[in-house]
C-alpha cells in the first residue's frame, strides 16, 4: 500500500508516476538552508494575512486553527515585506469576489481515496494549502505562497488545481468555480502583476476532476515497474540520485560531449544547451550519491575505495563580545587596524590570508573541522 501523495510535488509524480514509488523507498532528505528560511518566511506571510482579514473582515468563520505570533527578531527585511506584499495580494482578491465568507491559512486538506480506490482509512493526497477561503460569490479562492526566486505561475499548476479540488469537497460542494494564486515577492518574471502575484481561475472543478483523479491514480498505485519520465521535474526529485531514467539520459548527453573538442565546437546552441543541463543533473546525483554514502559511512558502513575527509579550516577564537571589541581584539593578535577586519560583519581568517602573514594568522586562530567530504 503506498503512503499518500504531496500536493506540492504534483507537477513531479503527474509527469513522471514512478517516482513516487522509489520516493517512498529513500531515507529522509536533511533539512537545507532555503528549506528553514522558506518555513520562516511562510510563518510571517501566515501572520500577516490572518492578520490583515481580521481587521478588514472581522468575525468570518475559519477553516483552521488561528496561528501564532512569529517572533519579530527572526525576520530577514525580505521576509518581512513579502509577506505585507502576500496579505495585500490576497486582501486585493478577496475585494474582488464578494469577500469572504470562511477562511483558513495553513489548512489541512485530503481525499480522493474512495475515487482511485485506496484501502478505507487511507489518504490518497494530503496537504496543506497556504490559503484557502470560500468567497461570497461561490469561487473558492486558493493561494499559495512562494519565497523562492524561481517563478512559479497560477495557470495550470497541477499543485493549485489539486488544492481546488480538495477545499471544494471538503468545505464547499457546491462551488464550482475556482480562483488560483501564487505570491512570490522575489521572483523576477514579467508574468507576475502588483505584489509579485499570478491568478488563474477554474471555470468548472468538475471537468477538471477526471484528469486530476486519473494523475493520483498512477501515482499512488505506482511500483517498481512503473514508466519514470525523466525531465525538468527531476530537478527537485529526491530519487533522482538511484532512478535509473534520471541518471541514464543525462549521462548519455554528458559522456556524449565530453572529450569531444570538435563536436562541441560545431554544435548548435540548442545542443550546448541540452549538454550544460544534462552535466548540472549529473551533477546533483553526485552531490546526492556522495551525502547517502557519507551518512553510511558515518554509521559504520564500508563504501569500497571511499572514505570521509575531513577539512579543516582558520577560525576566529569563539568570544561572546561585541563585533567592534572582536575586531580589536583579533586586530591586535594579527597586527592590523580594526577596520581592516570589518566589513559587512567581522571578516573570515580567510579574507585575511593575503594580508596577514599565514604563521601570524594561524596563532591567532583555531583549527576547526568545517566540512566532512567523501573521498578516494
Amino acid at each position: 500500500m503506498s503512503t499518500h501523495l504531496s500536493p506540492s510535488a504534483a507537477e513531479r509524480w503527474t509527469a513522471c508516476p514512478g517516482s513516487h514509488y522509489i520516493e517512498q523507498r529513500l531515507p529522509a532528505l536533511e533539512s537545507t538552508q532555503a528549506a528553514t528560511e522558506g518555513t520562516l518566511a511562510h510563518e510571517f506571510a501566515a501572520w500577516a494575512v490572518q492578520n490583515a482579514i481580521e481587521q478588514i473582515y472581522p468575525g468570518t468563520c475559519r477553516l483552521s486553527n488561528s496561528q501564532q505570533e512569529p517572533e519579530a527578531a527572526l525576520a530577514t527585511t525580505e521576509m518581512a515585506d513579502g509577506a505585507q506584499d502576500y496579505a495585500a495580494a490576497v486582501i486585493a482578491k478577496l475585494s474582488e469576489h464578494g469577500g469572504p465568507t470562511a477562511y483558513g491559512v495553513e489548512v489541512e486538506v485530503d481525499g480522493l481515496s474512495k475515487e482511485i480506490g485506496a484501502p478505507e482509512g487511507s489518504k490518497a493526497v494530503k496537504g496543506r494549502a497556504d490559503f484557502i477561503a470560500i468567497c461570497a460569490d461561490g469561487a473558492v479562492l486558493i493561494v499559495d505562497y512562494k519565497f523562492g526566486e524561481c517563478p512559479v505561475l497560477a495557470d495550470g499548476n497541477k499543485q493549485m488545481t489539486l488544492y481546488a479540488a480538495l477545499a471544494r469537497d471538503k468545505f464547499s460542494k457546491s462551488s464550482t468555480r475556482a480562483v488560483l494564486g501564487i505570491v512570490q515577492p522575489r521572483a523576477t518574471s514579467s508574468d507576475f502583476l502588483a505584489s509579485g502575484a499570478s491568478w488563474s481561475e477554474i471555470e468548472d472543478i468538475d471537468a477538471a476532476l477526471p484528469g486530476i483523479v486519473e494523475a493520483v491514480r498512477r501515482a499512488y498505485w505506482s511500483d517498481d515497474t512503473t514508466e519514470r519520465k525523466p525531465g525538468e521535474h527531476c530537478k527537485y526529485c529526491p530519487a533522482r540520485s538511484v532512478c535509473t531514467a534520471a541518471i541514464a539520459e543525462p549521462l548519455l548527453l554528458a559522456l556524449t560531449a565530453a572529450g569531444q573538442a570538435e563536436l562541441v565546437k560545431d554544435a548548435t546552441n540548442e545542443q550546448i544547451g541540452a549538454w550544460l543541463a544534462a552535466l548540472k543533473r549529473v551533477e546533483k546525483a553526485a552531490n546526492d550519491l556522495s551525502r547517502i554514502a557519507k551518512a553510511r559511512i558515518e554509521a559504520g558502513a564500508e563504501i569500497p575505495g571511499w572514505r570521509i575527509s575531513y577539512r579543516k579550516s582558520l577560525q576566529w577564537p569563539v568570544r561572546d563580545l561585541p563585533i567592534m571589541q572582536q575586531a580589536e581584539e583579533i586586530a591586535a593578535a594579527i597586527g592590523v587596524h580594526p577596520a581592516e577586519l570589518i566589513k559587512e560583519s567581522l571578516r573570515t581568517p580567510a579574507d585575511m590570508k593575503k594580508t596577514v602573514p599565514a604563521d601570524v594568522l594561524k596563532n591567532a586562530c583555531e583549527e576547526k573541522t568545517s566540512a566532512a567530504l567523501i573521498a578516494r
